[in-house]
């Protein structure tokens, strides 16, 4: 693992090997759905080469800058034409990272005239969390802000695998109180300071961030379920409306 410095930005680089990989040299993933940016690029003889970093703001301006260093890094056989499948997490999170990285990776696979593939950005976390730790934890929930007093969340079985028990979903903070308080999950798993403090003194709260190694397993394990789709049909992944929306409909109600 190494740091660099390019346009401003430091840049956490890693090396990482997946010896069974399924995935195409030269599979680009993208996952920004939060304050963390990971980028991921498949080099040869099954390395990927990834980039984290902050970038809670001038997302857009960040993920150009991160994605040219880590063409640089994966050598001269690497460039955006070649990319046979860009994978990347579609929400729910930030609004807006939500919508520069969806948008990011759709224009990239037109580009490249290749596939894309999408992976829920709470199962992503579940994923990092459960590759950083050994243990089996049973039934745990994954929860992140979702601001205006709401929380996404979603809950998993974590053993020797990472089963998905209830797909993610947008709930007030009340009623995910009440889903904590009937104590059928042994952990709480979050990347929201505000979620892990509120919660902490109810169950067993651990605060994680994404990360890439999370990123490309998920990515290996759903490439094996299901057949990658055209660029176009991967969406944005919101579940609740925006800022501006919600004016926009309350402006609307007083007329």
């Amino acid at each position: 693992m190494e740091t660099k410095a390019d346009a401003g930005y430091e840049f956490e680089i890693k090396r990482i090997k997946f010896d069974n990989s399924v995935l195409n040299e030269g599979t680009l993933l993208i996952e920004a759905s939060s304050d963390t940016l990971i980028c991921a690029l498949k080099g040869e003889e099954n390395v990927f080469f990834c980039i984290e970093t902050e970038a809670s703001k001038m997302l857009q301006e960040v993920l150009f800058v991160v994605l040219d260093e880590i063409f640089n890094l994966a050598g001269k056989k690497s460039s955006p034409r070649s990319i046979p499948l860009v994978v990347v997490g579609n929400g729910p999170g930030s609004y807006t990272s939500v919508r520069v990285s969806v948008s990011a990776a759709r224009a990239i696979a037109q580009a490249a005239k290749s596939k894309a593939l999408a992976l829920d950005s709470l199962e992503i976390l579940a994923s990092s969390f459960w590759l950083l730790n050994s243990c089996s934890f049973g039934k745990i929930i994954v929860a992140r802000d979702a601001k205006m007093g709401q929380l996404y969340y979603s809950s998993f079985l974590m053993e020797e695998n990472l089963e998905v028990l209830e797909k993610t979903r947008v709930v007030g903070l009340d009623d995910f109180s009440k889903i904590i308080e009937r104590r059928e999950y042994n952990l709480l798993v979050s990347d929201s300071d505000s979620v892990v403090e509120r919660f902490s003194g109810v169950i067993d709260s651990r605060k994680v961030k994404p990360n890439a190694i999370g990123l490309i397993d998920l990515a290996e394990k759903k490439i094996r379920r299901e057949k990658p789709s055209e660029w176009k049909d991967v969406l944005p992944v919101y579940l609740r409306l925006s800022y501006a929306e919600i004016k926009r409909r309350k402006d609307e109600s007083k007329d």
